[in-house]
């Protein structure tokens, strides 16, 4: 799915439909907090991909999981920081779904490239962004502080400690001040590399270039966010 960074990418671009900078702060912490189970699993915290991104008991390359998610979530409290995480699930689904990903999820060799594709892009979004970031984003999702009487459900049992430390951890991981690859095991956990030695090999990169183009994946961001737009545009009606 789309790295820490392209969230942030695009929703700073979504800053106008928010009524206040802290407003905005809460949506692009929790944009990003979502993807926090393999940083709580290295804190012993039994939580799988599967409970924070609402597709237990299926298969993730179907699951509606975003629909899974409002079914559980907004039922009955219609919730800010609640319906951000949906966005995050949105952008998700339609990374699934598109043709740039979608092989890689039938083919072992063909998702390790998809994969490292990841992290290369995600270097040069992150630098991009750093160049435009006149507001200092980055140094305040640092500051920021998970309130956890806004989480959804499957947080709530967590303590606000180890969740206040994983999310400094995604913050780390989005800047590359650490690594991490996923591993397909039973468990479905994630463990720490040296991103680094695969940078230095150049026919990795060029299979890179080749078969996941920063073009075709940067055209496909722009045309996610266009779906985004609809879809805020359409819960400000309803809101």
């Amino acid at each position: 799915m789309p790295y820490s960074i392209v969230h942030i990418e695009l929703w700073v671009s979504l800053k106008d439909y928010f009524n206040n900078e802290n407003d905005f702060l809460d949506f692009l912490a929790w944009s990003i907090f979502v993807d926090s189970s393999y940083e709580l699993n290295n804190q012993w915290v039994q939580i799988k991909r599967e409970d924070t991104h609402y597709h237990k008991w299926e298969d993730y390359i179907n699951s509606e999981f975003p629909d899974n998610f409002l079914k559980k979530e907004l039922k009955t409290n219609f919730s800010n920081f609640k319906l951000w995480y949906y966005y995050h699930l949105i952008l998700d689904k339609l990374w699934r779904d598109s043709s740039f990903v979608g092989e890689a999820y039938k083919n072992n060799d063909l998702d390790e490239i998809y994969q490292l594709s990841r992290i290369f892009h995600a270097n040069i979004d992150l630098n991009d962004f750093i160049k435009v970031d006149n507001n200092n984003y980055i140094d305040k999702l640092y500051k920021y502080k998970i309130n956890k009487n806004s989480l959804p459900s499957v947080f709530l049992n967590i303590d606000t400690n180890i969740l206040n430390d994983t999310y400094m951890s995604i913050i780390d991981y989005m800047v590359n001040k650490k690594t991490f690859k996923k591993v397909s095991n039973e468990d479905e956990v994630y463990t720490i590399i040296n991103w680094e030695l695969e940078f230095l090999d150049k026919e990795i990169e060029k299979k890179v270039n080749t078969l996941f183009p920063y073009k075709d994946y940067n055209d496909l961001k722009k045309q996610w966010l266009k779906i985004l737009l609809t879809n805020i545009q359409n819960f400000k009606k309803i809101s």
